[in-house]
Formats: C-alpha cells, structure tokens, sequence
C-alpha cells in the first residue's frame, strides 16, 4: 500500500513547505511507527506528467514498496522541491528514504549515508531534436548549458568549462518543473542540458522535440539516500536490494527471431516446473521438455536458458513480452493464441485423457458412471474444455476448479489423499505418477487423442521454420524416443526421479539436506541462501565429506588455514563449514568497492572464493589496460581473467599465473544453477516480487 504526504503541492514556483520536526529513527522504530517515509523529488510524484517510457523513479518507488510490504509496513511519499530540500528534510528526520537518482559522490556520503547501487548510468547531453551543430564537447563552445546548480550536473558542467572556457553555463530556476526546464532547450531559450542517461530514456520515450547529442565517458551509481545513523535500515535494505538486482538480473525482454538469438548466443525456454517437463533431483536439472529443450538450443549453437511463469496461466502472456523466445509444458494449441500474436508449432506429443479415481475407487469404471464423482481440474486447462464439451453433449457430469496455483501433480496427489474425488489428465502425466507409487488409478480413457505443441511469437517466422524442422526430424528418432522412454515408460527411473525431486521450495521438498544452516547464515551475512545453494553444490555436489587434492573440505570446500582465520576450526560438521564458507564470502564481498553494480560485486566474489582475491585484482587491472569495463564481470573482467594464463600477461601481474578459465567457467555455472533455482522456487525476478525475496 502507497499513500502520499499530506502537503498539498501545485506545479509551478512555490517553495518547500516546512515539515514538522521529527526524531532520526532507524529500522526498529520505523517498524514499529508502521510506516517508510520515502523523499522523492516532486518532479517525479506522480502527479505531473505521464511518461510512456517507465519512470526509473517509479521503478524504483515500486521497489523501495516491495520491501515496506516485506516489513509488513506501509509506505508514505513525501515530495520534496530540489536535492537541497531532500537532505535536509532526511537529516531533520523528517523522512526515512530519499529516492530521486541520486548520484553516489564523496561530498555526499560525507552527509548521508547510501545504500548499495541500484543502478549504474551515464550523463548525456541534450539538445533540442533539429540541432546539427552539437556532437560533442568541443561543440559546446559559445553555447548555453542550462543547468540546477544543486546537482551532480553543475560539478559535471564546471569541469567542461575548465576545458572549453567559452561554454556559457546558466543556472536553472530552483523550483521549475523538470518538464518545464527541458522546454526550455527544445524551444531554443538554451542551447543543452545534462541528464542522467535513464531519466533522458523516459522522456525520449515521448518527446520527439530532443535528442541525446552526446554521452560523457564514465558510470555513474545511482542510490538510495539514508541518515548515517540508520545503519539497520541499511543493512536490511543492501540485502533485499542485492537479492533483487540478482535474481532480476536475467530476465529481460527481448523480442527478435533467430539470426537474433543466435547473436546472443542464448535461448530462452518458457517450462512448467513439474514432472514432464522441468525439475531438480539431487541438484541435477530433468525433464523431458528440459532436455529436448537442450538438445535443440545445442543444434542452434547456443545456451539454453529456463524461464518459469509464476503460474501457468502466465506462460503466453510471458512470451508474448518477450520474457522468452518460446514456450513449452505439453502446451494445447487454441483459437484464443491467435488473438494474442501466438502460433503453435508442428505438434511434438499426443495423448489421450484419463479420468483418473484413488485407486481403491471401484464405483467409476465408464462414462456412465460420472455423476457419481466431481471432477477437478484447472479452468485455464484443456481438461475443462473437454469436460465442458461433454457436458453440452448431455452427459451428467460435476465439475470443480482446482487453484491455478497447483500443479497436476498435485491434483493428482490430492486424488490419491482422497481430498479429491476425481480429475482428467493426460496419459503420460498420469504415468508418472503411477511409476512413483501414487494411490490412483484410471478409470477409463476418453476415445479422442490430443495434440500438443510448442509455442512461439507470431512475428518469429524463422524460429518457427527451425523448431518445425527440428521436431520433425527427432520426434520419431532415437533422441525423442529414450528421453520418453526415461521419463514416461520406465517405471523404474521413474520411481528413482520422483521420490527425491524437488517440487516446490515452499512446500515439504527442499534444495539440499542442508537449507536451514544455508538459510541461517545467508541472512546473517546477506546473501541470498539459493545463490549459496548454487555455490555449495557446484564445490561439492552436496558432499559434506568431500574433499579436494588441495585439501579444501567439506560442503563449501573450505581450506583448513582459511577455517582457522575465521575461527571456525571444525570444517567436517556441515554447519560449521558452511558458516565458515559464507562468513568468507563475506570477507571477499568487502573487499570490493560498495558503488560496484551489485551483481558485479557478487560475480567478483565468487571468482575471488574460487581464484583468490589477488587474481580478480589483477584481472581488472588488466582489464582496464585492454580497454574493458574493470566493474563488470562478464564480457570484460572475465575475459582479462582468461588472459592471465597467458605468460605475456601473467608475466606482468602482481599475483602471476592463474589457469583463468577455471573461474570464470564457475562463476557461468554458479550463475546459471542460481538462475534455475530461482525459477524452480517460483522466484523469477519481477519488482512485484521482492518481498519473497526478503523474507527466504
């Protein structure tokens, strides 16, 4: 829940109202009072314009709800006219939060304190849209450059004038609207201005009156404001925030057909996570359509990634954002996919429906039997279609809906309880749950046989002819045919898979035998415990008595010197070694500098846990020397690391050798797996998710 403050704000020219004195609080008292005060500018409340483009401030308002809602608090809005009004409305301890793309300078972490970095970006230059004199900084000789003396833009500003004195820099009016000042400059009053390079995206968005001239070298980070003495509120908010930049990290969207997938290298597969087609046993990854999947993303060339929907019926909606290139989950293709720019690929899979009775249930054995039982199924499924259909053809018949929420199994698994009387399902998906012993049985199978397909973006022709091409030469070959046999005939693999396979992080089934220490000490030293999860089984495969030729032991394969340093001597106990594992990374994650994008430093410490932390220091040393970002991992600090196995490299390197594909490859694989657990745990990233973030 969101309310606004109660001053009452009019657009243009007024000064800040006077906010009644309050004391600094932190994270107990904030609580406690039931309400997160968060300072925006008033630019960006809401109230003044509509942007067609999201507002990062919005974006970011959304976020700092997510975690009050975490907190089981409400969040309050205060606007604030200027930078000036915002800090000194904080530190009076009038507000909690201040959210307005501030950047992270010096100067100001000597009066606040900041959050870790929401978001990284540049300055660019505005000038009006028809302005062909305007390119670069030279450029700006002789012209105006209107800018708010109380920004990071006016330090930006001077620093071009100490190099091109001729550059006329005007002060902008204290409290003009953002939009207002930006007429100022496509009605040709100024020459340019300065923005950040994610406000300047919202407003080209829908302005066609400007244009970005040119960007100005240098990331910038962007954070949260807090008083310096709110240290709790830190700290909480620095692990909901690290949790959510990881996890939403890879789930963008993205829309182009083949020849753009093959650029990227990636193949993004929206899949259900039960039984059929998508599911962890033992750490390892399964599934029927997980594994075709893969073979097919193989064929392009390319990784697969995994997409998991919140719920099922989100799956073509998902696609249709762009979340995924494609979809799968013995998908039945229907008239309504059409009007949502969704066609279906040759068919891959048929089958016929079963009613499906607790297997002592002797009463139902034909269709004249139906209006003895009550059948539950999904009303988004094709079940309910069916069921309708006979319905109308006059057979007696109850129906109920089951909560979208379930998988069948689960329905499946409710049948056999007896808290359900019946329901219909596909014959394959009822296999599985006989070869694992499940109390049901079928009654008897409908005549007519079902086709399922894959689906996919209208407008993505060419994936369309490939998948078509791929499912027609496998669907009869040997490939098809023993993954079928694995998941869908074996009764034996099959009983194997399902005893021990994880179906859903908040239920009775977990990642590991070891979540609760995993869960303790993550949230002690703010991690996320499925990063950690990730990281444990990619060092020992969940082997509490492993043990390396180095001599690394245990779960988080700690060496006996480094268990030593943490005081933590006991490194063949699990909890032990896992606390001395995490409390490390900790360690590691400190030695980096706070204002690194979040995943970044996290990548970094996973590559400083496996390398050492010297190699990742000499690595972006030398990536800088190559011309490559040294605060990003993959694409530039990576490929240095993979350098520094090469003797005209490491020669020059503080720390020497290192065999550089090692870590890099486990930071892929770590990534990766984290990834998959997010989405077997139904925790894909979205803004609207962040409090579950939180709370696990």
């Amino acid at each position: 829940m969101i309310m606004f403050h109660s001053t009452s704000l009019s657009a243009r020219n007024i000064n800040p109202p006077e906010l009644e004195s309050t004391h600094s609080l932190d994270l107990d008292e904030i609580i406690e009072r039931g309400t997160l005060r968060i300072i925006v500018p008033i630019n960006f409340d809401g109230g003044q314009f509509l942007p067609r483009h999201s507002s990062p401030m919005d974006e970011q308002q959304r976020l700092a709800r997510g975690f009050a809602e975490s907190m089981g608090i409400k969040a309050e809005i205060i606007p604030v006219f200027t930078m000036s009004g915002m800090l000194k409305t904080l530190l009076r301890g009038e507000g909690d939060l201040i959210i307005a793309n501030i950047t992270i300078t010096e100067k100001r972490k000597k009066k606040i304190a900041f959050t870790v970095p929401v978001e990284h970006v540049q300055e660019v230059v505005l000038v009006q849209a028809d302005n062909k004199e305007i390119k670069n900084k030279k450029d700006l000789k002789g012209k105006t450059l209107l800018v708010h003396p109380s920004t990071t833009f006016w330090e930006t500003a001077k620093a071009l004038k100490e190099t091109y004195p001729e550059i006329n820099i005007v002060k902008q009016q204290t409290y003009i609207h953002d939009e207002d000042s930006l007429d100022l400059i496509s009605d040709k009053d100024f020459d340019a201005t300065i923005r950040d390079s994610n406000i300047a995206k919202m407003y080209l968005a829908y302005r066609d009156d400007l244009k970005v001239a040119f960007r100005l070298k240098g990331d910038k980070a962007i954070g949260w404001g807090l008083r310096p003495d709110a240290t709790k509120l830190q700290k909480s908010l620095n692990v909901y925030l690290q949790k959510y930049k990881l996890a939403s990290s890879h789930n963008e969207n993205l829309f182009g057909d083949l020849d753009e997938i093959k650029k990227r290298g990636v193949l993004r597969v929206l899949l259900k996570n039960n039984s059929s087609s998508y599911f962890f046993w033992k750490g390892q990854l399964m599934g029927f359509e997980y594994e075709m999947a893969k073979a097919y993303a193989k064929s392009l060339g390319v990784k697969l990634a995994v997409v998991v929907a919140p719920e099922n019926t989100k799956m073509l909606e998902w696609l249709r954002e762009g979340k995924a290139d494609l979809a799968a989950g013995f998908l039945h293709p229907s008239l309504d996919w059409k009007e949502q720019f969704i066609t279906a690929s040759d068919p891959y899979h048929e089958a016929k429906n079963h009613l499906v009775v607790h297997k002592n249930n002797k009463k139902i054995e034909s269709m004249n039997d139906l209006a003895k039982t009550t059948i539950v199924v999904h009303k988004s499924s094709l079940y309910w279609k069916v069921l309708l259909e006979l319905k109308a053809s006059g057979v007696d018949l109850n129906l109920q809906v089951a909560p979208e929420s379930l998988e069948i199994e689960e329905v499946l698994e409710k049948v056999a309880k007896g808290e359900y009387q019946s329901t219909l399902v596909a014959e394959h998906l009822l296999n599985i749950e006989l070869g694992a012993g499940v109390d049901i049985r079928s009654a008897f199978a409908l005549d007519k046989v079902y086709k399922n397909a894959l689906a996919v973006r209208m407008e993505n022709t060419e994936l369309l002819l490939s998948l078509n091409n791929y499912i027609n030469e496998k669907k009869d070959g040997k490939l098809y045919g023993r993954l079928y046999k694995k998941y869908f005939d074996n009764s034996q693999s099959i009983s194997k898979f399902q005893k021990d396979r994880l179906k859903s992080i908040d239920g009775k089934k977990t990642l590991s035998a070891y979540d609760k220490y995993v869960k303790i000490y993550s949230k002690r030293y703010g991690f996320d415990w499925r990063l950690i999860t990730a990281q444990m089984y990619s060092e020992s495969r969940f082997r509490p008595n492993a043990r390396s030729s180095a001599g690394a032991i245990g779960l988080m394969q700690v060496m006996t010197n480094t268990g030593k340093q943490l005081r933590l001597r006991k490194l063949t106990d699990p909890e032990t070694n896992i606390h001395a594992g995490i409390k490390y990374m900790h360690w590691l994650s400190g030695k980096f500098e706070p204002e690194l994008p979040i995943e970044d430093r996290m990548w970094f410490t996973l590559a400083s846990y496996n390398a050492g932390l010297g190699h990742v220091l000499d690595a972006r040393r030398l990536a800088s020397k190559q011309g490559l970002n040294k605060n990003r991992w993959f694409g530039n600090v990576e490929k240095a690391m993979l350098l520094l196995s090469k003797r005209n490299y490491y020669s020059r390197a503080r720390y020497g050798y290192v065999r550089g594909r090692e870590p890099v490859g486990y930071v892929k694989k770590i990534k990766r797996l984290y990834e998959n657990y997010l989405n077997v745990s139904h925790s894909i990233a979205k803004k609207s998710e962040a409090k579950a973030l939180l709370t696990n």
